[in-house]
Order: C-alpha cells, then structure tokens, then sequence
C-alpha cells in the first residue's frame, strides 16, 4: 500500500462498488487494492491506494463514456480514472450510483 493515510476513501470507494456490483467477479480484495471482473472474464474495475490518491478504474467507461455522471466528472483523470483524496473525498458518495449505471451494459463491452 503506497499510502495508508488515503484508507478510509479506499475503504469507502471499495464498500460502495462490492455492494452494488455483486455479481462482478472479485481477483483481488487486500487492504488497498480491489480488483472486479465481469462474468465473462473481462476486466470490470479496480479501486487501488495510489501515491496521493486513491484510483477507482472502470474498464466500461472507456468503451461507453456517456456513462460517467456528471456530479463525478470533477474526479475524472483521462479517460477512465476516478482520483479521490482529502480534497474531493465527498465525491466518494456517487461511486454508488455511477456503478449502478456501468451495470447497464457490464455484458456489452
């Protein structure tokens, strides 16, 4: 873990998409990093404590970036990445529903 400090987000981050994606497949659960796939195998997201930010990485948003809510665009960093820190960490609380709108087309990509 590069920075134990950034736990809680990640704690935060990881809960919100465990509890809505529960039908995504777990690689990795360890303090820090939380890897998903989708049934078919394919890649589905991945929440990681970072240097000075915790990374949230949903592999559908590349293919379908009509999907990113607005109220987490903030967040955003390329094309995929979510960057939380102490400084945006209340935009943790739309991780729930931004997960609930990728499950729309999780078979489709």
């Amino acid at each position: 873990m590069k920075n134990e400090a950034l736990l809680p987000i990640w704690i935060e981050a990881a809960n919100a998409v465990k509890k809505i994606a529960v039908n995504a497949v777990i690689i990795c659960d360890e303090p820090g990093d939380l890897r998903m796939k989708n049934q078919r195998g394919r890649p589905f997201c991945q929440v990681r404590i970072q240097r000075s930010h915790v990374g949230v990485y949903f592999l559908p948003i590349y293919y379908h970036p009509h999907l990113l809510l607005p109220e987490i665009k903030p967040a955003l960093h390329g094309k995929t990445t979510l960057r939380f820190n102490q400084k945006n960490k209340s935009l943790v609380e739309f991780i729930a529903p931004q997960v609930n709108k990728i499950l729309t087309v999780m078979d489709l990509y």
